[in-house]
């Protein structure tokens, strides 16, 4: 179950057609840049549910897999390099586990 609308002129007759159309849909809004995202300059608030591409301006696209749980319990991606322009590797694994923020 999704708690998408997919827009389509047409009803789907079955469960594939209904796929076909989600999958194509889906596969236009990953060739748009997420508005959100701003091409690292900002962040999606949509995080791993965006449909929209997470674009670097050197080309790079987001590691999705860099998700970190905010203070309100939400996951967010961040991009690779810090506010202060070091890299993401840099910060100390513990700081980025969900049992810290877990209640």
């Amino acid at each position: 179950m999704s708690n998408y609308i997919v827009p389509s002129y047409y009803f789907p007759q079955n469960f594939e057609e209904k796929q076909t159309i989600i999958t194509s849909y889906r596969e236009a809004l990953k060739q748009k840049h997420c508005i959100h995202f701003n091409r690292g300059r900002s962040h999606c608030p949509f995080s791993t549910s965006c449909f929209f591409k997470h674009e670097f301006p050197d080309g790079t696209l987001a590691d999705e897999s860099h998700l970190l749980v905010n203070s309100d319990g939400y996951y967010q991606i961040y991009s690779p390099y810090c506010e202060d322009g070091g890299s993401f590797s840099d910060i100390p694994f513990h700081l980025l586990s969900k049992d810290k923020y877990s209640s």
